[in-house]
């Protein structure tokens, strides 16, 4: 089961860009948008800033849930 979940997450985040929206993290993760904005807000989660944007890279995104997909 845990395995099950760990490829369907693996297969949703290589279908991604490189530069991924708040939207996209948010559905990979599973967490409310909002949730994704304050965790770059806080630090604990890496995005870029464009302007009123934020923007997270996938590769980073990759590494924080590949310790977790273990």
């Amino acid at each position: 089961m845990k395995a099950q979940a760990a490829e369907n997450t693996a297969s949703l985040i290589d279908s991604k860009p490189l530069l991924m929206t708040a939207r996209e993290v948010a559905s990979v993760l599973r967490l409310a948008e909002p949730t994704v904005r304050k965790l770059a807000a806080n630090g604990k989660l890496p995005g870029l800033e464009a302007g009123s944007s934020i923007r997270f890279r996938r590769d980073a995104i990759e590494a924080l849930i590949g310790p977790l997909s273990s």
